[in-house]
């Protein structure tokens, strides 16, 4: 007996935690909308909502921090610092690591790839077109995109109202 279980995109899951909602939580189907925590969502189509973007990966509107600057490495030592015989954990310096920052407080934050090699790239329908590839942008960032839509209201819609701008 095959079981059709709806579990939340990666995005909502996320969304799930910062809400408080239950961890399987998912949105319901009114209409052209989609439900969400009592937030209306208009749909696409009966699977996805177009997603609203905010910058590209160069000019984005997301805080961008490295990985090296979050990992708390004190209990190991990384090639660099067993090569040059130093700590360079930045991690918790009372001075100017990200610990003290607040810089996560109250936030959500996703982890991902930004490396070119690990292909995490997805195409989008807007560009820069200054080259080639420019309509790509990574994994990361499409999802910090589409979770701040849900947060902000921030929503497109399938069929925009035509305003014209001699009115």
């Amino acid at each position: 007996m095959v079981t059709k279980k709806r579990i939340p995109s990666f995005g909502f899951a996320l969304l799930n935690k910062y809400y408080g909602l239950p961890k399987n939580y998912v949105a319901k189907t009114k209409g052209n909308n989609f439900v969400y925590d009592n937030k209306l969502i208009p749909k696409f189509n009966n699977f996805s909502f177009l997603i609203n973007f905010y910058g590209n990966n160069l000019q984005s509107v997301f805080k961008r921090v490295s990985l090296i600057d979050v990992l708390n490495d004190k209990s190991f030592k990384t090639t660099d610092e067993l090569n040059i015989g130093e700590d360079i954990n930045t991690w918790d310096n009372p001075d100017y690591g990200l610990l003290y920052s607040g810089i996560f407080k109250n936030k959500i934050v996703i982890i991902g790839s930004t490396m070119p090699e690990d292909q995490d790239l997805i195409s989008v329908s807007v560009s820069q077109g200054d080259q080639q590839g420019s309509n790509q942008i990574y994994g990361v960032y499409f999802h910090a995109n589409a979770i701040q839509n849900v947060i902000g209201d921030d929503f497109l819609f399938k069929e925009m109202p035509v305003r014209h701008i001699w009115q």
